[in-house]
């Protein structure tokens, strides 16, 4: 709990939220921006977003208005001009950093100063280590942050603080929290392209298919109804599927393709005239239709490929109840291998999100041309020859996608910092994600002093089943994770993004429900910090009114 925002103040008071040893003293207790003596200490600078108050002629810092600045000298000061636009944006020409008070560019300090001067979307640094520069434990004046429209009472004093030591009980400057936790310690296992998933899903239009490694399986069904037109005479059938060599990259994340071929199994493996199993118009009924399709590969028989003397080491073995063919695809070709998909190409009175799937039957239609059932026109049959299909598919390296939201102190307007995606390695564990999330959010977010791009830095805590995301403004932070279901389309661009959990279940993972959190207390600069000095002179209790230890973590 956040010390009391009036009254009595004690040293117990101040021990029991950040810690200590007696004897205690004041100077035990003074602000720090960076503290590495902590976890959450942030980095080795400050941030400040700069604007100018009209109608006092101040600088403000992220909203605040400011009389004097302090930076340690082991710390650096980074000046934020935004275009001026928003409730962050700079309004008043240039920025100096100069050895005088008087308004605009003159007597400026050049050593220790990085683009003083700074006109709007760029920044200024101000290096508190730099040798030019003098300081004490109480702090010295520098310099004087000004402005071309700050007056001479209201340059903000800039104070060097030599730090006498970074302690585990300074009280840090509280900026943006989120934290993100999978549900269980140690429950979460990734996605894997060897993980076979058992339940049933329609094929989408961003999948290319299924691909199955060797020595693995699918499982599919597929409702069938008459044959929207057939030779009078009868006609043989034949089950076509398209097959592709699928080789996996590890390092990408990716699958590549080649060697394309078709392969068939056929009811009339003598292609004579009155061979095989046919149908015809007085038994061309849904129950028929699939009956006859199973029997092509023989009821509980895996088969190779049987037509044209194809050979291929994929078996298929299939079974009906009634109008459901219930087929089994089996690969033992030594590598991966992709079975594309065909897409009905009149989708009319078709379950939605049923259009695709992996056979197409070949047959003799009442013009005695053979034609395919995933071309075939409807032709008053609503549904054609195949109603719905489904099948199972093996899973994918989890691609979990976290999208950044900040509200700055005082503007309750929420922004939108960007997202990234992590796609981990293939069966990552819990500790492998959380550290990759780490590794890539640190990058993405770029230091701001090592790239010179306006990027707000966010630094990360790995903790036992979360990671906690700090950001280096005063303010609120939120994330928004989400899993995308991508294994399918493999060479295609994006992927499908699930808000719900529970349907990323298709990826492959275990125990992948997560929970957010966010800072929901540091929403004003007075609710934060900021107000305690950093020198250890001059200093009161009162100075830490509402001053806490951490931020408190609200669902969001």
């Amino acid at each position: 709990m956040a010390l009391p925002s009036s009254g009595p103040i004690s040293f117990a008071d101040l021990q029991a939220e950040f810690g200590g040893s007696n004897p205690i003293s004041l100077s035990e207790f003074r602000a720090s921006r960076f503290n590495s003596a902590r976890t959450s200490g942030g980095p080795g600078y400050q941030i400040s977003y700069v604007t100018y108050n009209s109608s006092n002629n101040k600088l403000q810092l992220s909203g605040v208005d400011v009389d004097f600045i302090n930076i340690n000298t082991d710390s650096k000061l980074v000046l934020l001009l935004k275009d001026p636009t928003g409730a962050n944006g700079w309004n008043d020409g240039n920025l100096y950093f100069s050895s005088t008070t008087t308004p605009g560019n003159n007597n400026l300090i050049t050593n220790g100063v990085t683009n003083n001067g700074a006109g709007g979307n760029s920044m200024m640094i101000i290096d508190g280590s730099d040798a030019s520069f003098t300081s004490s434990t109480g702090g010295l004046t520098n310099g004087y942050l000004k402005s071309d429209s700050t007056t001479a009472s209201t340059a903000v004093e800039i104070q060097i603080v030599t730090d006498p030591g970074n302690t585990a009980t300074a009280v840090d400057y509280l900026y943006g929290k989120a934290r993100f936790s999978f549900s269980d310690v140690g429950g979460f296992v990734g996605g894997s392209v060897n993980t076979k998933i058992t339940s049933m899903s329609n094929i989408l239009d961003t999948d290319n298919g299924v691909i199955v490694p060797n020595g693995g399986s699918i499982d599919f069904t597929h409702v069938c109804t008459a044959l929207p037109t057939i030779a009078s005479g009868g006609t043989w059938h034949y089950l076509y599927f398209i097959v592709y060599d699928a080789t996996w990259n590890s390092s990408t994340k990716q699958f590549t393709f080649d060697n394309f071929r078709n392969i068939a199994w056929t009811n009339n493996t003598g292609y004579t005239n009155g061979s095989g199993t046919f149908l015809n118009g007085s038994n061309n009924n849904a129950t028929n239709v699939a009956n006859y399709i199973a029997t092509t590969a023989g009821y509980n028989v895996a088969r190779t490929p049987n037509y044209l003397g194809t050979t291929e080491n994929i078996t298929l073995q299939m079974t009906n109840s009634g109008s459901t063919l219930n087929g089994t695809l089996t690969n033992s070709t030594g590598g991966y291998i992709l079975f594309y998909k065909y897409t009905m190409s009149d989708a009319t009175g078709f379950p939605a999100g049923s259009k695709n799937r992996l056979p197409s039957l070949l047959w003799a239609d009442s013009s005695n041309n053979f034609t395919n059932s995933h071309t075939a026109l409807s032709g008053g049959n609503p549904t054609g020859c195949f109603e719905t299909f489904n099948r199972q598919n093996y899973g994918f390296p989890t691609w979990l996608k976290i999208t950044f939201h900040y509200t700055p102190v005082g503007s309750g307007t929420e922004v939108n910092l960007g997202n990234y995606n992590y796609i981990f390695e293939d069966g990552s564990s819990q500790t492998d994600a959380l550290n990759k999330i780490k590794t890539d959010t640190e990058a993405y977010f770029h230091d701001v002093l090592d790239t010179g791009e306006e990027y707000p830095y966010l630094y990360c805590d790995v903790n036992a089943d979360s990671i906690d995301f700090r950001y280096y403004l005063p303010g609120i932070l939120r994330i928004e994770p989400e899993y995308f279901r991508y294994g399918y389309n493999q060479g295609g661009t994006g992927g499908v993004a699930h808000t719900n959990t529970a349907a990323s279940a298709i990826q492959g993972h275990s125990n992948y429900n997560f929970a957010t959190f966010k800072s929901n207390e540091l929403s004003t600069g007075a609710n934060g910090n900021q107000n305690i000095k950093r020198q250890t002179i001059n200093m009161s209790l009162s100075q830490y009114y509402n001053a806490r230890a951490e931020l408190t973590l609200g669902s969001g």
